[in-house]
């Protein structure tokens, strides 16, 4: 599949590797793409892969991957031409300046904002809450992570859903794209353990359902 990646930190860099790895045809955008920093980058991902600008990422994309800071998103969002009818995975979120919690409360969210200066793609919420160092085939020792998947379009959905389980992944169907102001809270519980209380991010968060009583 061709993807594009627009942002190449920590998240848009593991997952161009991750997806360029396992033959994917990627295209990872930045603001600088002939950088030093994208060339280490695009050879680490090896032959698979390629530097660009954003809108270039959104044209080679059939699934197009949205990992920027938030504060740049909607300018960069915005900007874009031709995602009509594309898959457009929303891997951010609404994370405050001052880092002190999430923009927005639960009467809106990250992937509905994303949704509105996008009015034609299909936006699917997911990748949005792990680490970047956990996601290419993560291994946790109660079982496989869960990656939850929000948005409208269940076509989107089902093509989300097979990136998510290629990187190893449990993915869970939670509705549509408004169960994102959920889904970033739960990012932000993450973020909050890994970062603030300084626990580390190699942690993930698993579905178990419970053993029948007697078992």
């Amino acid at each position: 599949m061709k993807i594009g990646i627009i942002g190449a930190g920590m998240v848009g860099g593991a997952l161009a590797k991750a997806f360029a790895r396992r033959g994917h045809d990627v295209l990872v955008a930045s603001s600088d793409p002939s950088s030093e920093k994208m060339k280490a980058l695009i050879a680490e991902a090896g032959a698979n892969a390629q530097a660009g600008l954003a809108q270039e990422a959104a044209d080679h994309g059939d699934a197009v991957i949205l990992a920027t800071p938030w504060g740049k998103t909607e300018e960069i969002v915005s900007a874009l031409t031709g995602l009509d009818g594309k898959t457009l995975i929303d891997a951010t979120n609404p994370i405050k300046e001052d880092f002190s919690g999430l923009e927005g409360g639960f009467s809106d969210s990250a992937g509905e904002a994303v949704q509105r200066w996008a009015r034609g793609a299909h936006v699917v919420k997911t990748l949005n809450t792990i680490g970047f160092m956990l996601m290419d085939a993560p291994e946790v020792a109660a079982g496989r992570p869960v990656m939850f998947i929000a948005g409208d379009d269940g076509a989107a959905k089902q093509r989300a859903a097979a990136l998510v389980e290629e990187l190893g992944f449990q993915p869970e169907d939670c509705g549509g794209l408004a169960m994102s102001r959920y889904l970033e809270p739960l990012a932000w519980l993450w973020i909050n353990r890994a970062m603030i209380q300084q626990k580390g991010g190699t942690f993930a968060f698993v579905l178990s359902d419970a053993a029948p009583r007697g078992a």
